[in-house]
């Protein structure tokens, strides 16, 4: 199964800085709210290594691979990441003022419906706060 929805972000830092921080996927996971740390694997290959908090001060440790792909051209970045039996591409365009960017984010997940659903909230959740984190 599919599910494709978009988020946007309001961020105040220089679109340069803001894709950059997107582009260095070890510095991204540095203040990404679910990451644990990320592997730099070379060619823009990584091991994302990233938690969930459970009940009772437990955490359920996860890693998978993920690629990012620059259009030089037009500066939009695409993610791509394989977590177990999920694929998830996200696609990130932007519009830069010169105090802020605006992030658009086209977000596509594939796998088991009941799994989507959970990815879908986490990835909402986390993406508010890691934008959220963009200050100067």
């Amino acid at each position: 199964m599919e599910h494709r929805f978009s988020l946007q972000h309001e961020v105040p830092q220089p679109l340069e800085v803001v894709q950059g921080m997107l582009t260095d996927m070890v510095a991204f996971g540095d203040l990404h709210p679910l990451m644990d740390h990320v592997e730099n694997l070379g060619q823009g290959r990584y091991r994302l290594h990233e938690f969930k908090c459970l009940p009772f001060g437990l955490k359920l440790h996860f890693n998978y691979e993920a690629v990012t792909y620059v259009d030089t051209d037009n500066g939009s970045i695409l993610y791509e990441a394989w977590p177990k039996g999920m694929q998830i591409a996200i696609s990130f365009t932007f519009t830069g003022e010169p105090e802020k960017t605006l992030v658009h984010e086209d977000i596509r997940i594939r796998g088991l419906p009941g799994f989507i659903g959970i990815l879908k909230k986490a990835i909402v959740e986390s993406h508010s706060t890691l934008f959220a984190s963009f200050t100067l």
